[in-house]
């Protein structure tokens, strides 16, 4: 069965008058990418949604020295925050380094852009747009940002590990729930197969990279809960297993996965958003069947991943 069908791709970058051409990109360029996903229930086809939004290790740039002499700049992470949010390509060399020392010695306000920053080591190239301004000095000061490096991270850990925005996941064989209209199916009983995923890039990486790296964390994630199932433990009639720093993505799939292979089985994921922990509770007659029906899920779930990501 082929998975994934419908792929399109539609450029970011808008047409302008030739004077507007400077604010433009000029090393990524972002897209919108969608496709079709077929033979998946919503928790994988949502999974994926939250993986490529959020999920998946984006690299940008940090600092370790700021001086700046002008009184409007003086908060630190300020600037940092701007400086990591600069859209990185995602191929730079994880050991690059950059600085960034300017001094404005006009007499009017200057605008110093991500341009002015030099790359002191790693593999040279064109790593980030040069048009993204950082701060806008007063004549007569200057700012020194150094150590500047490449850190790589999660955006639901930091924000600006993000090389995604607007992503979707639209079911296409069931039409939704309109309560105002009594028309569709609710959620609670509907079971759509066939989902668009759709989502913006920032340009740092092919869409077809971002789709195979959220698939592969996703198994990557599932395949550690596996390993820590020897954990479970019996608490009220069930069979209960934390897994720290989990949330739903991996919560839905192992539910929904093991509902679809065992039918009498119970099974409910609560995810903790102070604790930031997956708790998963199954109802099963003896501890190895809760085993077994989670690690077959599991399994399962894996497969569908691998041949999503196959197809690009």
């Amino acid at each position: 069965m082929k998975r994934v069908t419908d792929k399109k791709e539609t450029s970011l970058v808008p047409v302008v008058p030739a004077e507007f051409a400077s604010l433009l990109p000029t090393v990524t360029a972002p897209v919108t990418y969608e496709f079709v996903v077929d033979g998946v229930c919503q928790a994988i086809a949502s999974g994926l949604r939250r993986a490529v939004l959020s999920e998946i290790p984006v690299k940008t740039l940090t600092f370790s020295e700021f001086v700046c002499t002008d009184p409007h700049f003086k908060l630190e992470d300020y600037v940092l925050v701007r400086v990591r949010s600069i859209p990185l390509m995602q191929n730079v060399s994880p050991d690059s380094e950059f600085e960034l020392n300017v001094v404005n010695g006009t007499a009017a306000p200057m605008t110093v852009y991500s341009s002015s920053f030099v790359q002191t080591k790693g593999k040279p190239g064109r790593w980030f747009d040069e048009t993204i301004p950082i701060v806008t000095l007063a004549p007569s000061r200057s700012i020194k940002l150094g150590g500047v490096t490449v850190i790589s991270g999660y955006e639901t850990t930091h924000g600006t590990f993000c090389a995604v925005d607007a992503a979707t996941a639209e079911c296409l064989d069931v039409i939704p729930l309109n309560a105002y209209e009594n028309v569709g199916v609710s959620s609670s009983v509907a079971d759509p197969r066939r989902h668009r995923i759709r989502f913006n890039t920032s340009g740092t990486m092919p869409p077809t990279q971002i789709v195979k790296l959220a698939a592969g964390e996703i198994k990557r994630r599932l395949s550690t809960i596996r390993d820590l199932l020897y954990t479970m433990t019996l608490v009220d009639g069930a069979y209960c297993l934390v897994v720290p720093g989990e949330n739903d993505t991996t919560g839905q799939i192992i539910t929904k996965m093991t509902l679809e292979l065992y039918a009498d089985a119970i099974c409910v994921p609560y995810v903790s958003p102070t604790n930031k922990q997956l708790t998963l509770r199954v109802v099963a007659p003896d501890s190895s069947v809760a085993t077994d029906w989670l690690t077959s899920a599991i399994e399962a779930a894996n497969g569908i991943l691998d041949e999503i990501a196959a197809e690009f």
